[in-house]
Order: C-alpha cells, then structure tokens, then sequence
C-alpha cells in the first residue's frame, strides 16, 4: 500500500513539475518573441521599411495599426541610434490589466515609447493593444 502511495505521489510531483518546466519554457518563448517585436519596430523605423509593408504583415504581430506607425514616423529622427527594447511581463502602469507583455522602446533622444501587446497562442503573434511615448529628452 505504501508503495503504491509512494508511486503515485512522485508520478504526481514530476508531471507537476514538467509542467511548470514547459509553463516557464512557453514565458520565456514569448518574452523573446516579445523582445524581438520592440527590436523590429526600432530597426524597420530606422530603415523605413516599417513604413512600406502592408498592416498586416510584419513579423510576430497580428496587425500593426497606423497610429503607431504614423507616432514611429513622426519620432523617425529621434530612433537613430543608442535605442534598445525592454521587455516586461504584464500590462504597464497606463494599462488596463489585459496586456500579457508590454515593451519599452528606449532611445538616446527618446525617453521611452511603450507598446502593450497582448499574445495569442492559438496564432503564436501579439496583438498589440496600445502604446504610449514619453516626451524627447
């Protein structure tokens, strides 16, 4: 009886813990995913090409809507260099608590630019819900 127990409790205790390995192992996936969203919008602002492709095509992200393209555009001069992208796990101050991720856009001339995005598992992408600047240094 013991033994039966005692199986039962480790078989238990590794299937818990294999999914807490594939739960961090999904996080931390996003969080790249999420990383490379904000070094896309950095590059693709700083090249132009963010400006040329359709809404809908851009890697990792579902739609990207004009008016973060059109504030991108407008901050062109100000994304030219010294820029990195911050990724955190939740929504940001300014959110409405549905944010999975939120990045923050860090430049040389630029405080901050932070986008909420929100990530779909079905599709693999982020939606992104949001964004806000903060004024040019």
């Amino acid at each position: 009886m013991s033994t039966k127990i005692t199986r039962y409790v480790v078989n238990r205790t590794t299937i818990l813990l294999l999914l807490c390995l594939i739960s961090c192992s999904n996080s931390s996936d996003e969080k790249l995913l999420a990383k490379q969203i904000g070094d896309y919008l950095i590059r693709g602002t700083q090249s132009d090409d963010l400006f040329f492709r359709p809404l809908n095509d851009h890697p990792n992200i579902v739609k990207l809507g004009r008016g973060l393209i059109n504030k991108l555009l407008s901050l062109k001069n100000e994304i030219k260099d010294d820029c990195s992208t911050v990724v955190s796990m939740g929504d940001s101050k300014y959110g409405d608590g549905t944010a999975t991720h939120h990045i923050v856009l860090q430049c040389k001339k630029i405080e901050m630019i932070v986008v909420r995005l929100k990530y779909d598992k079905q599709s693999k992408y982020f939606h992104i819900l949001g964004y806000w600047t903060s004024d040019l240094k």
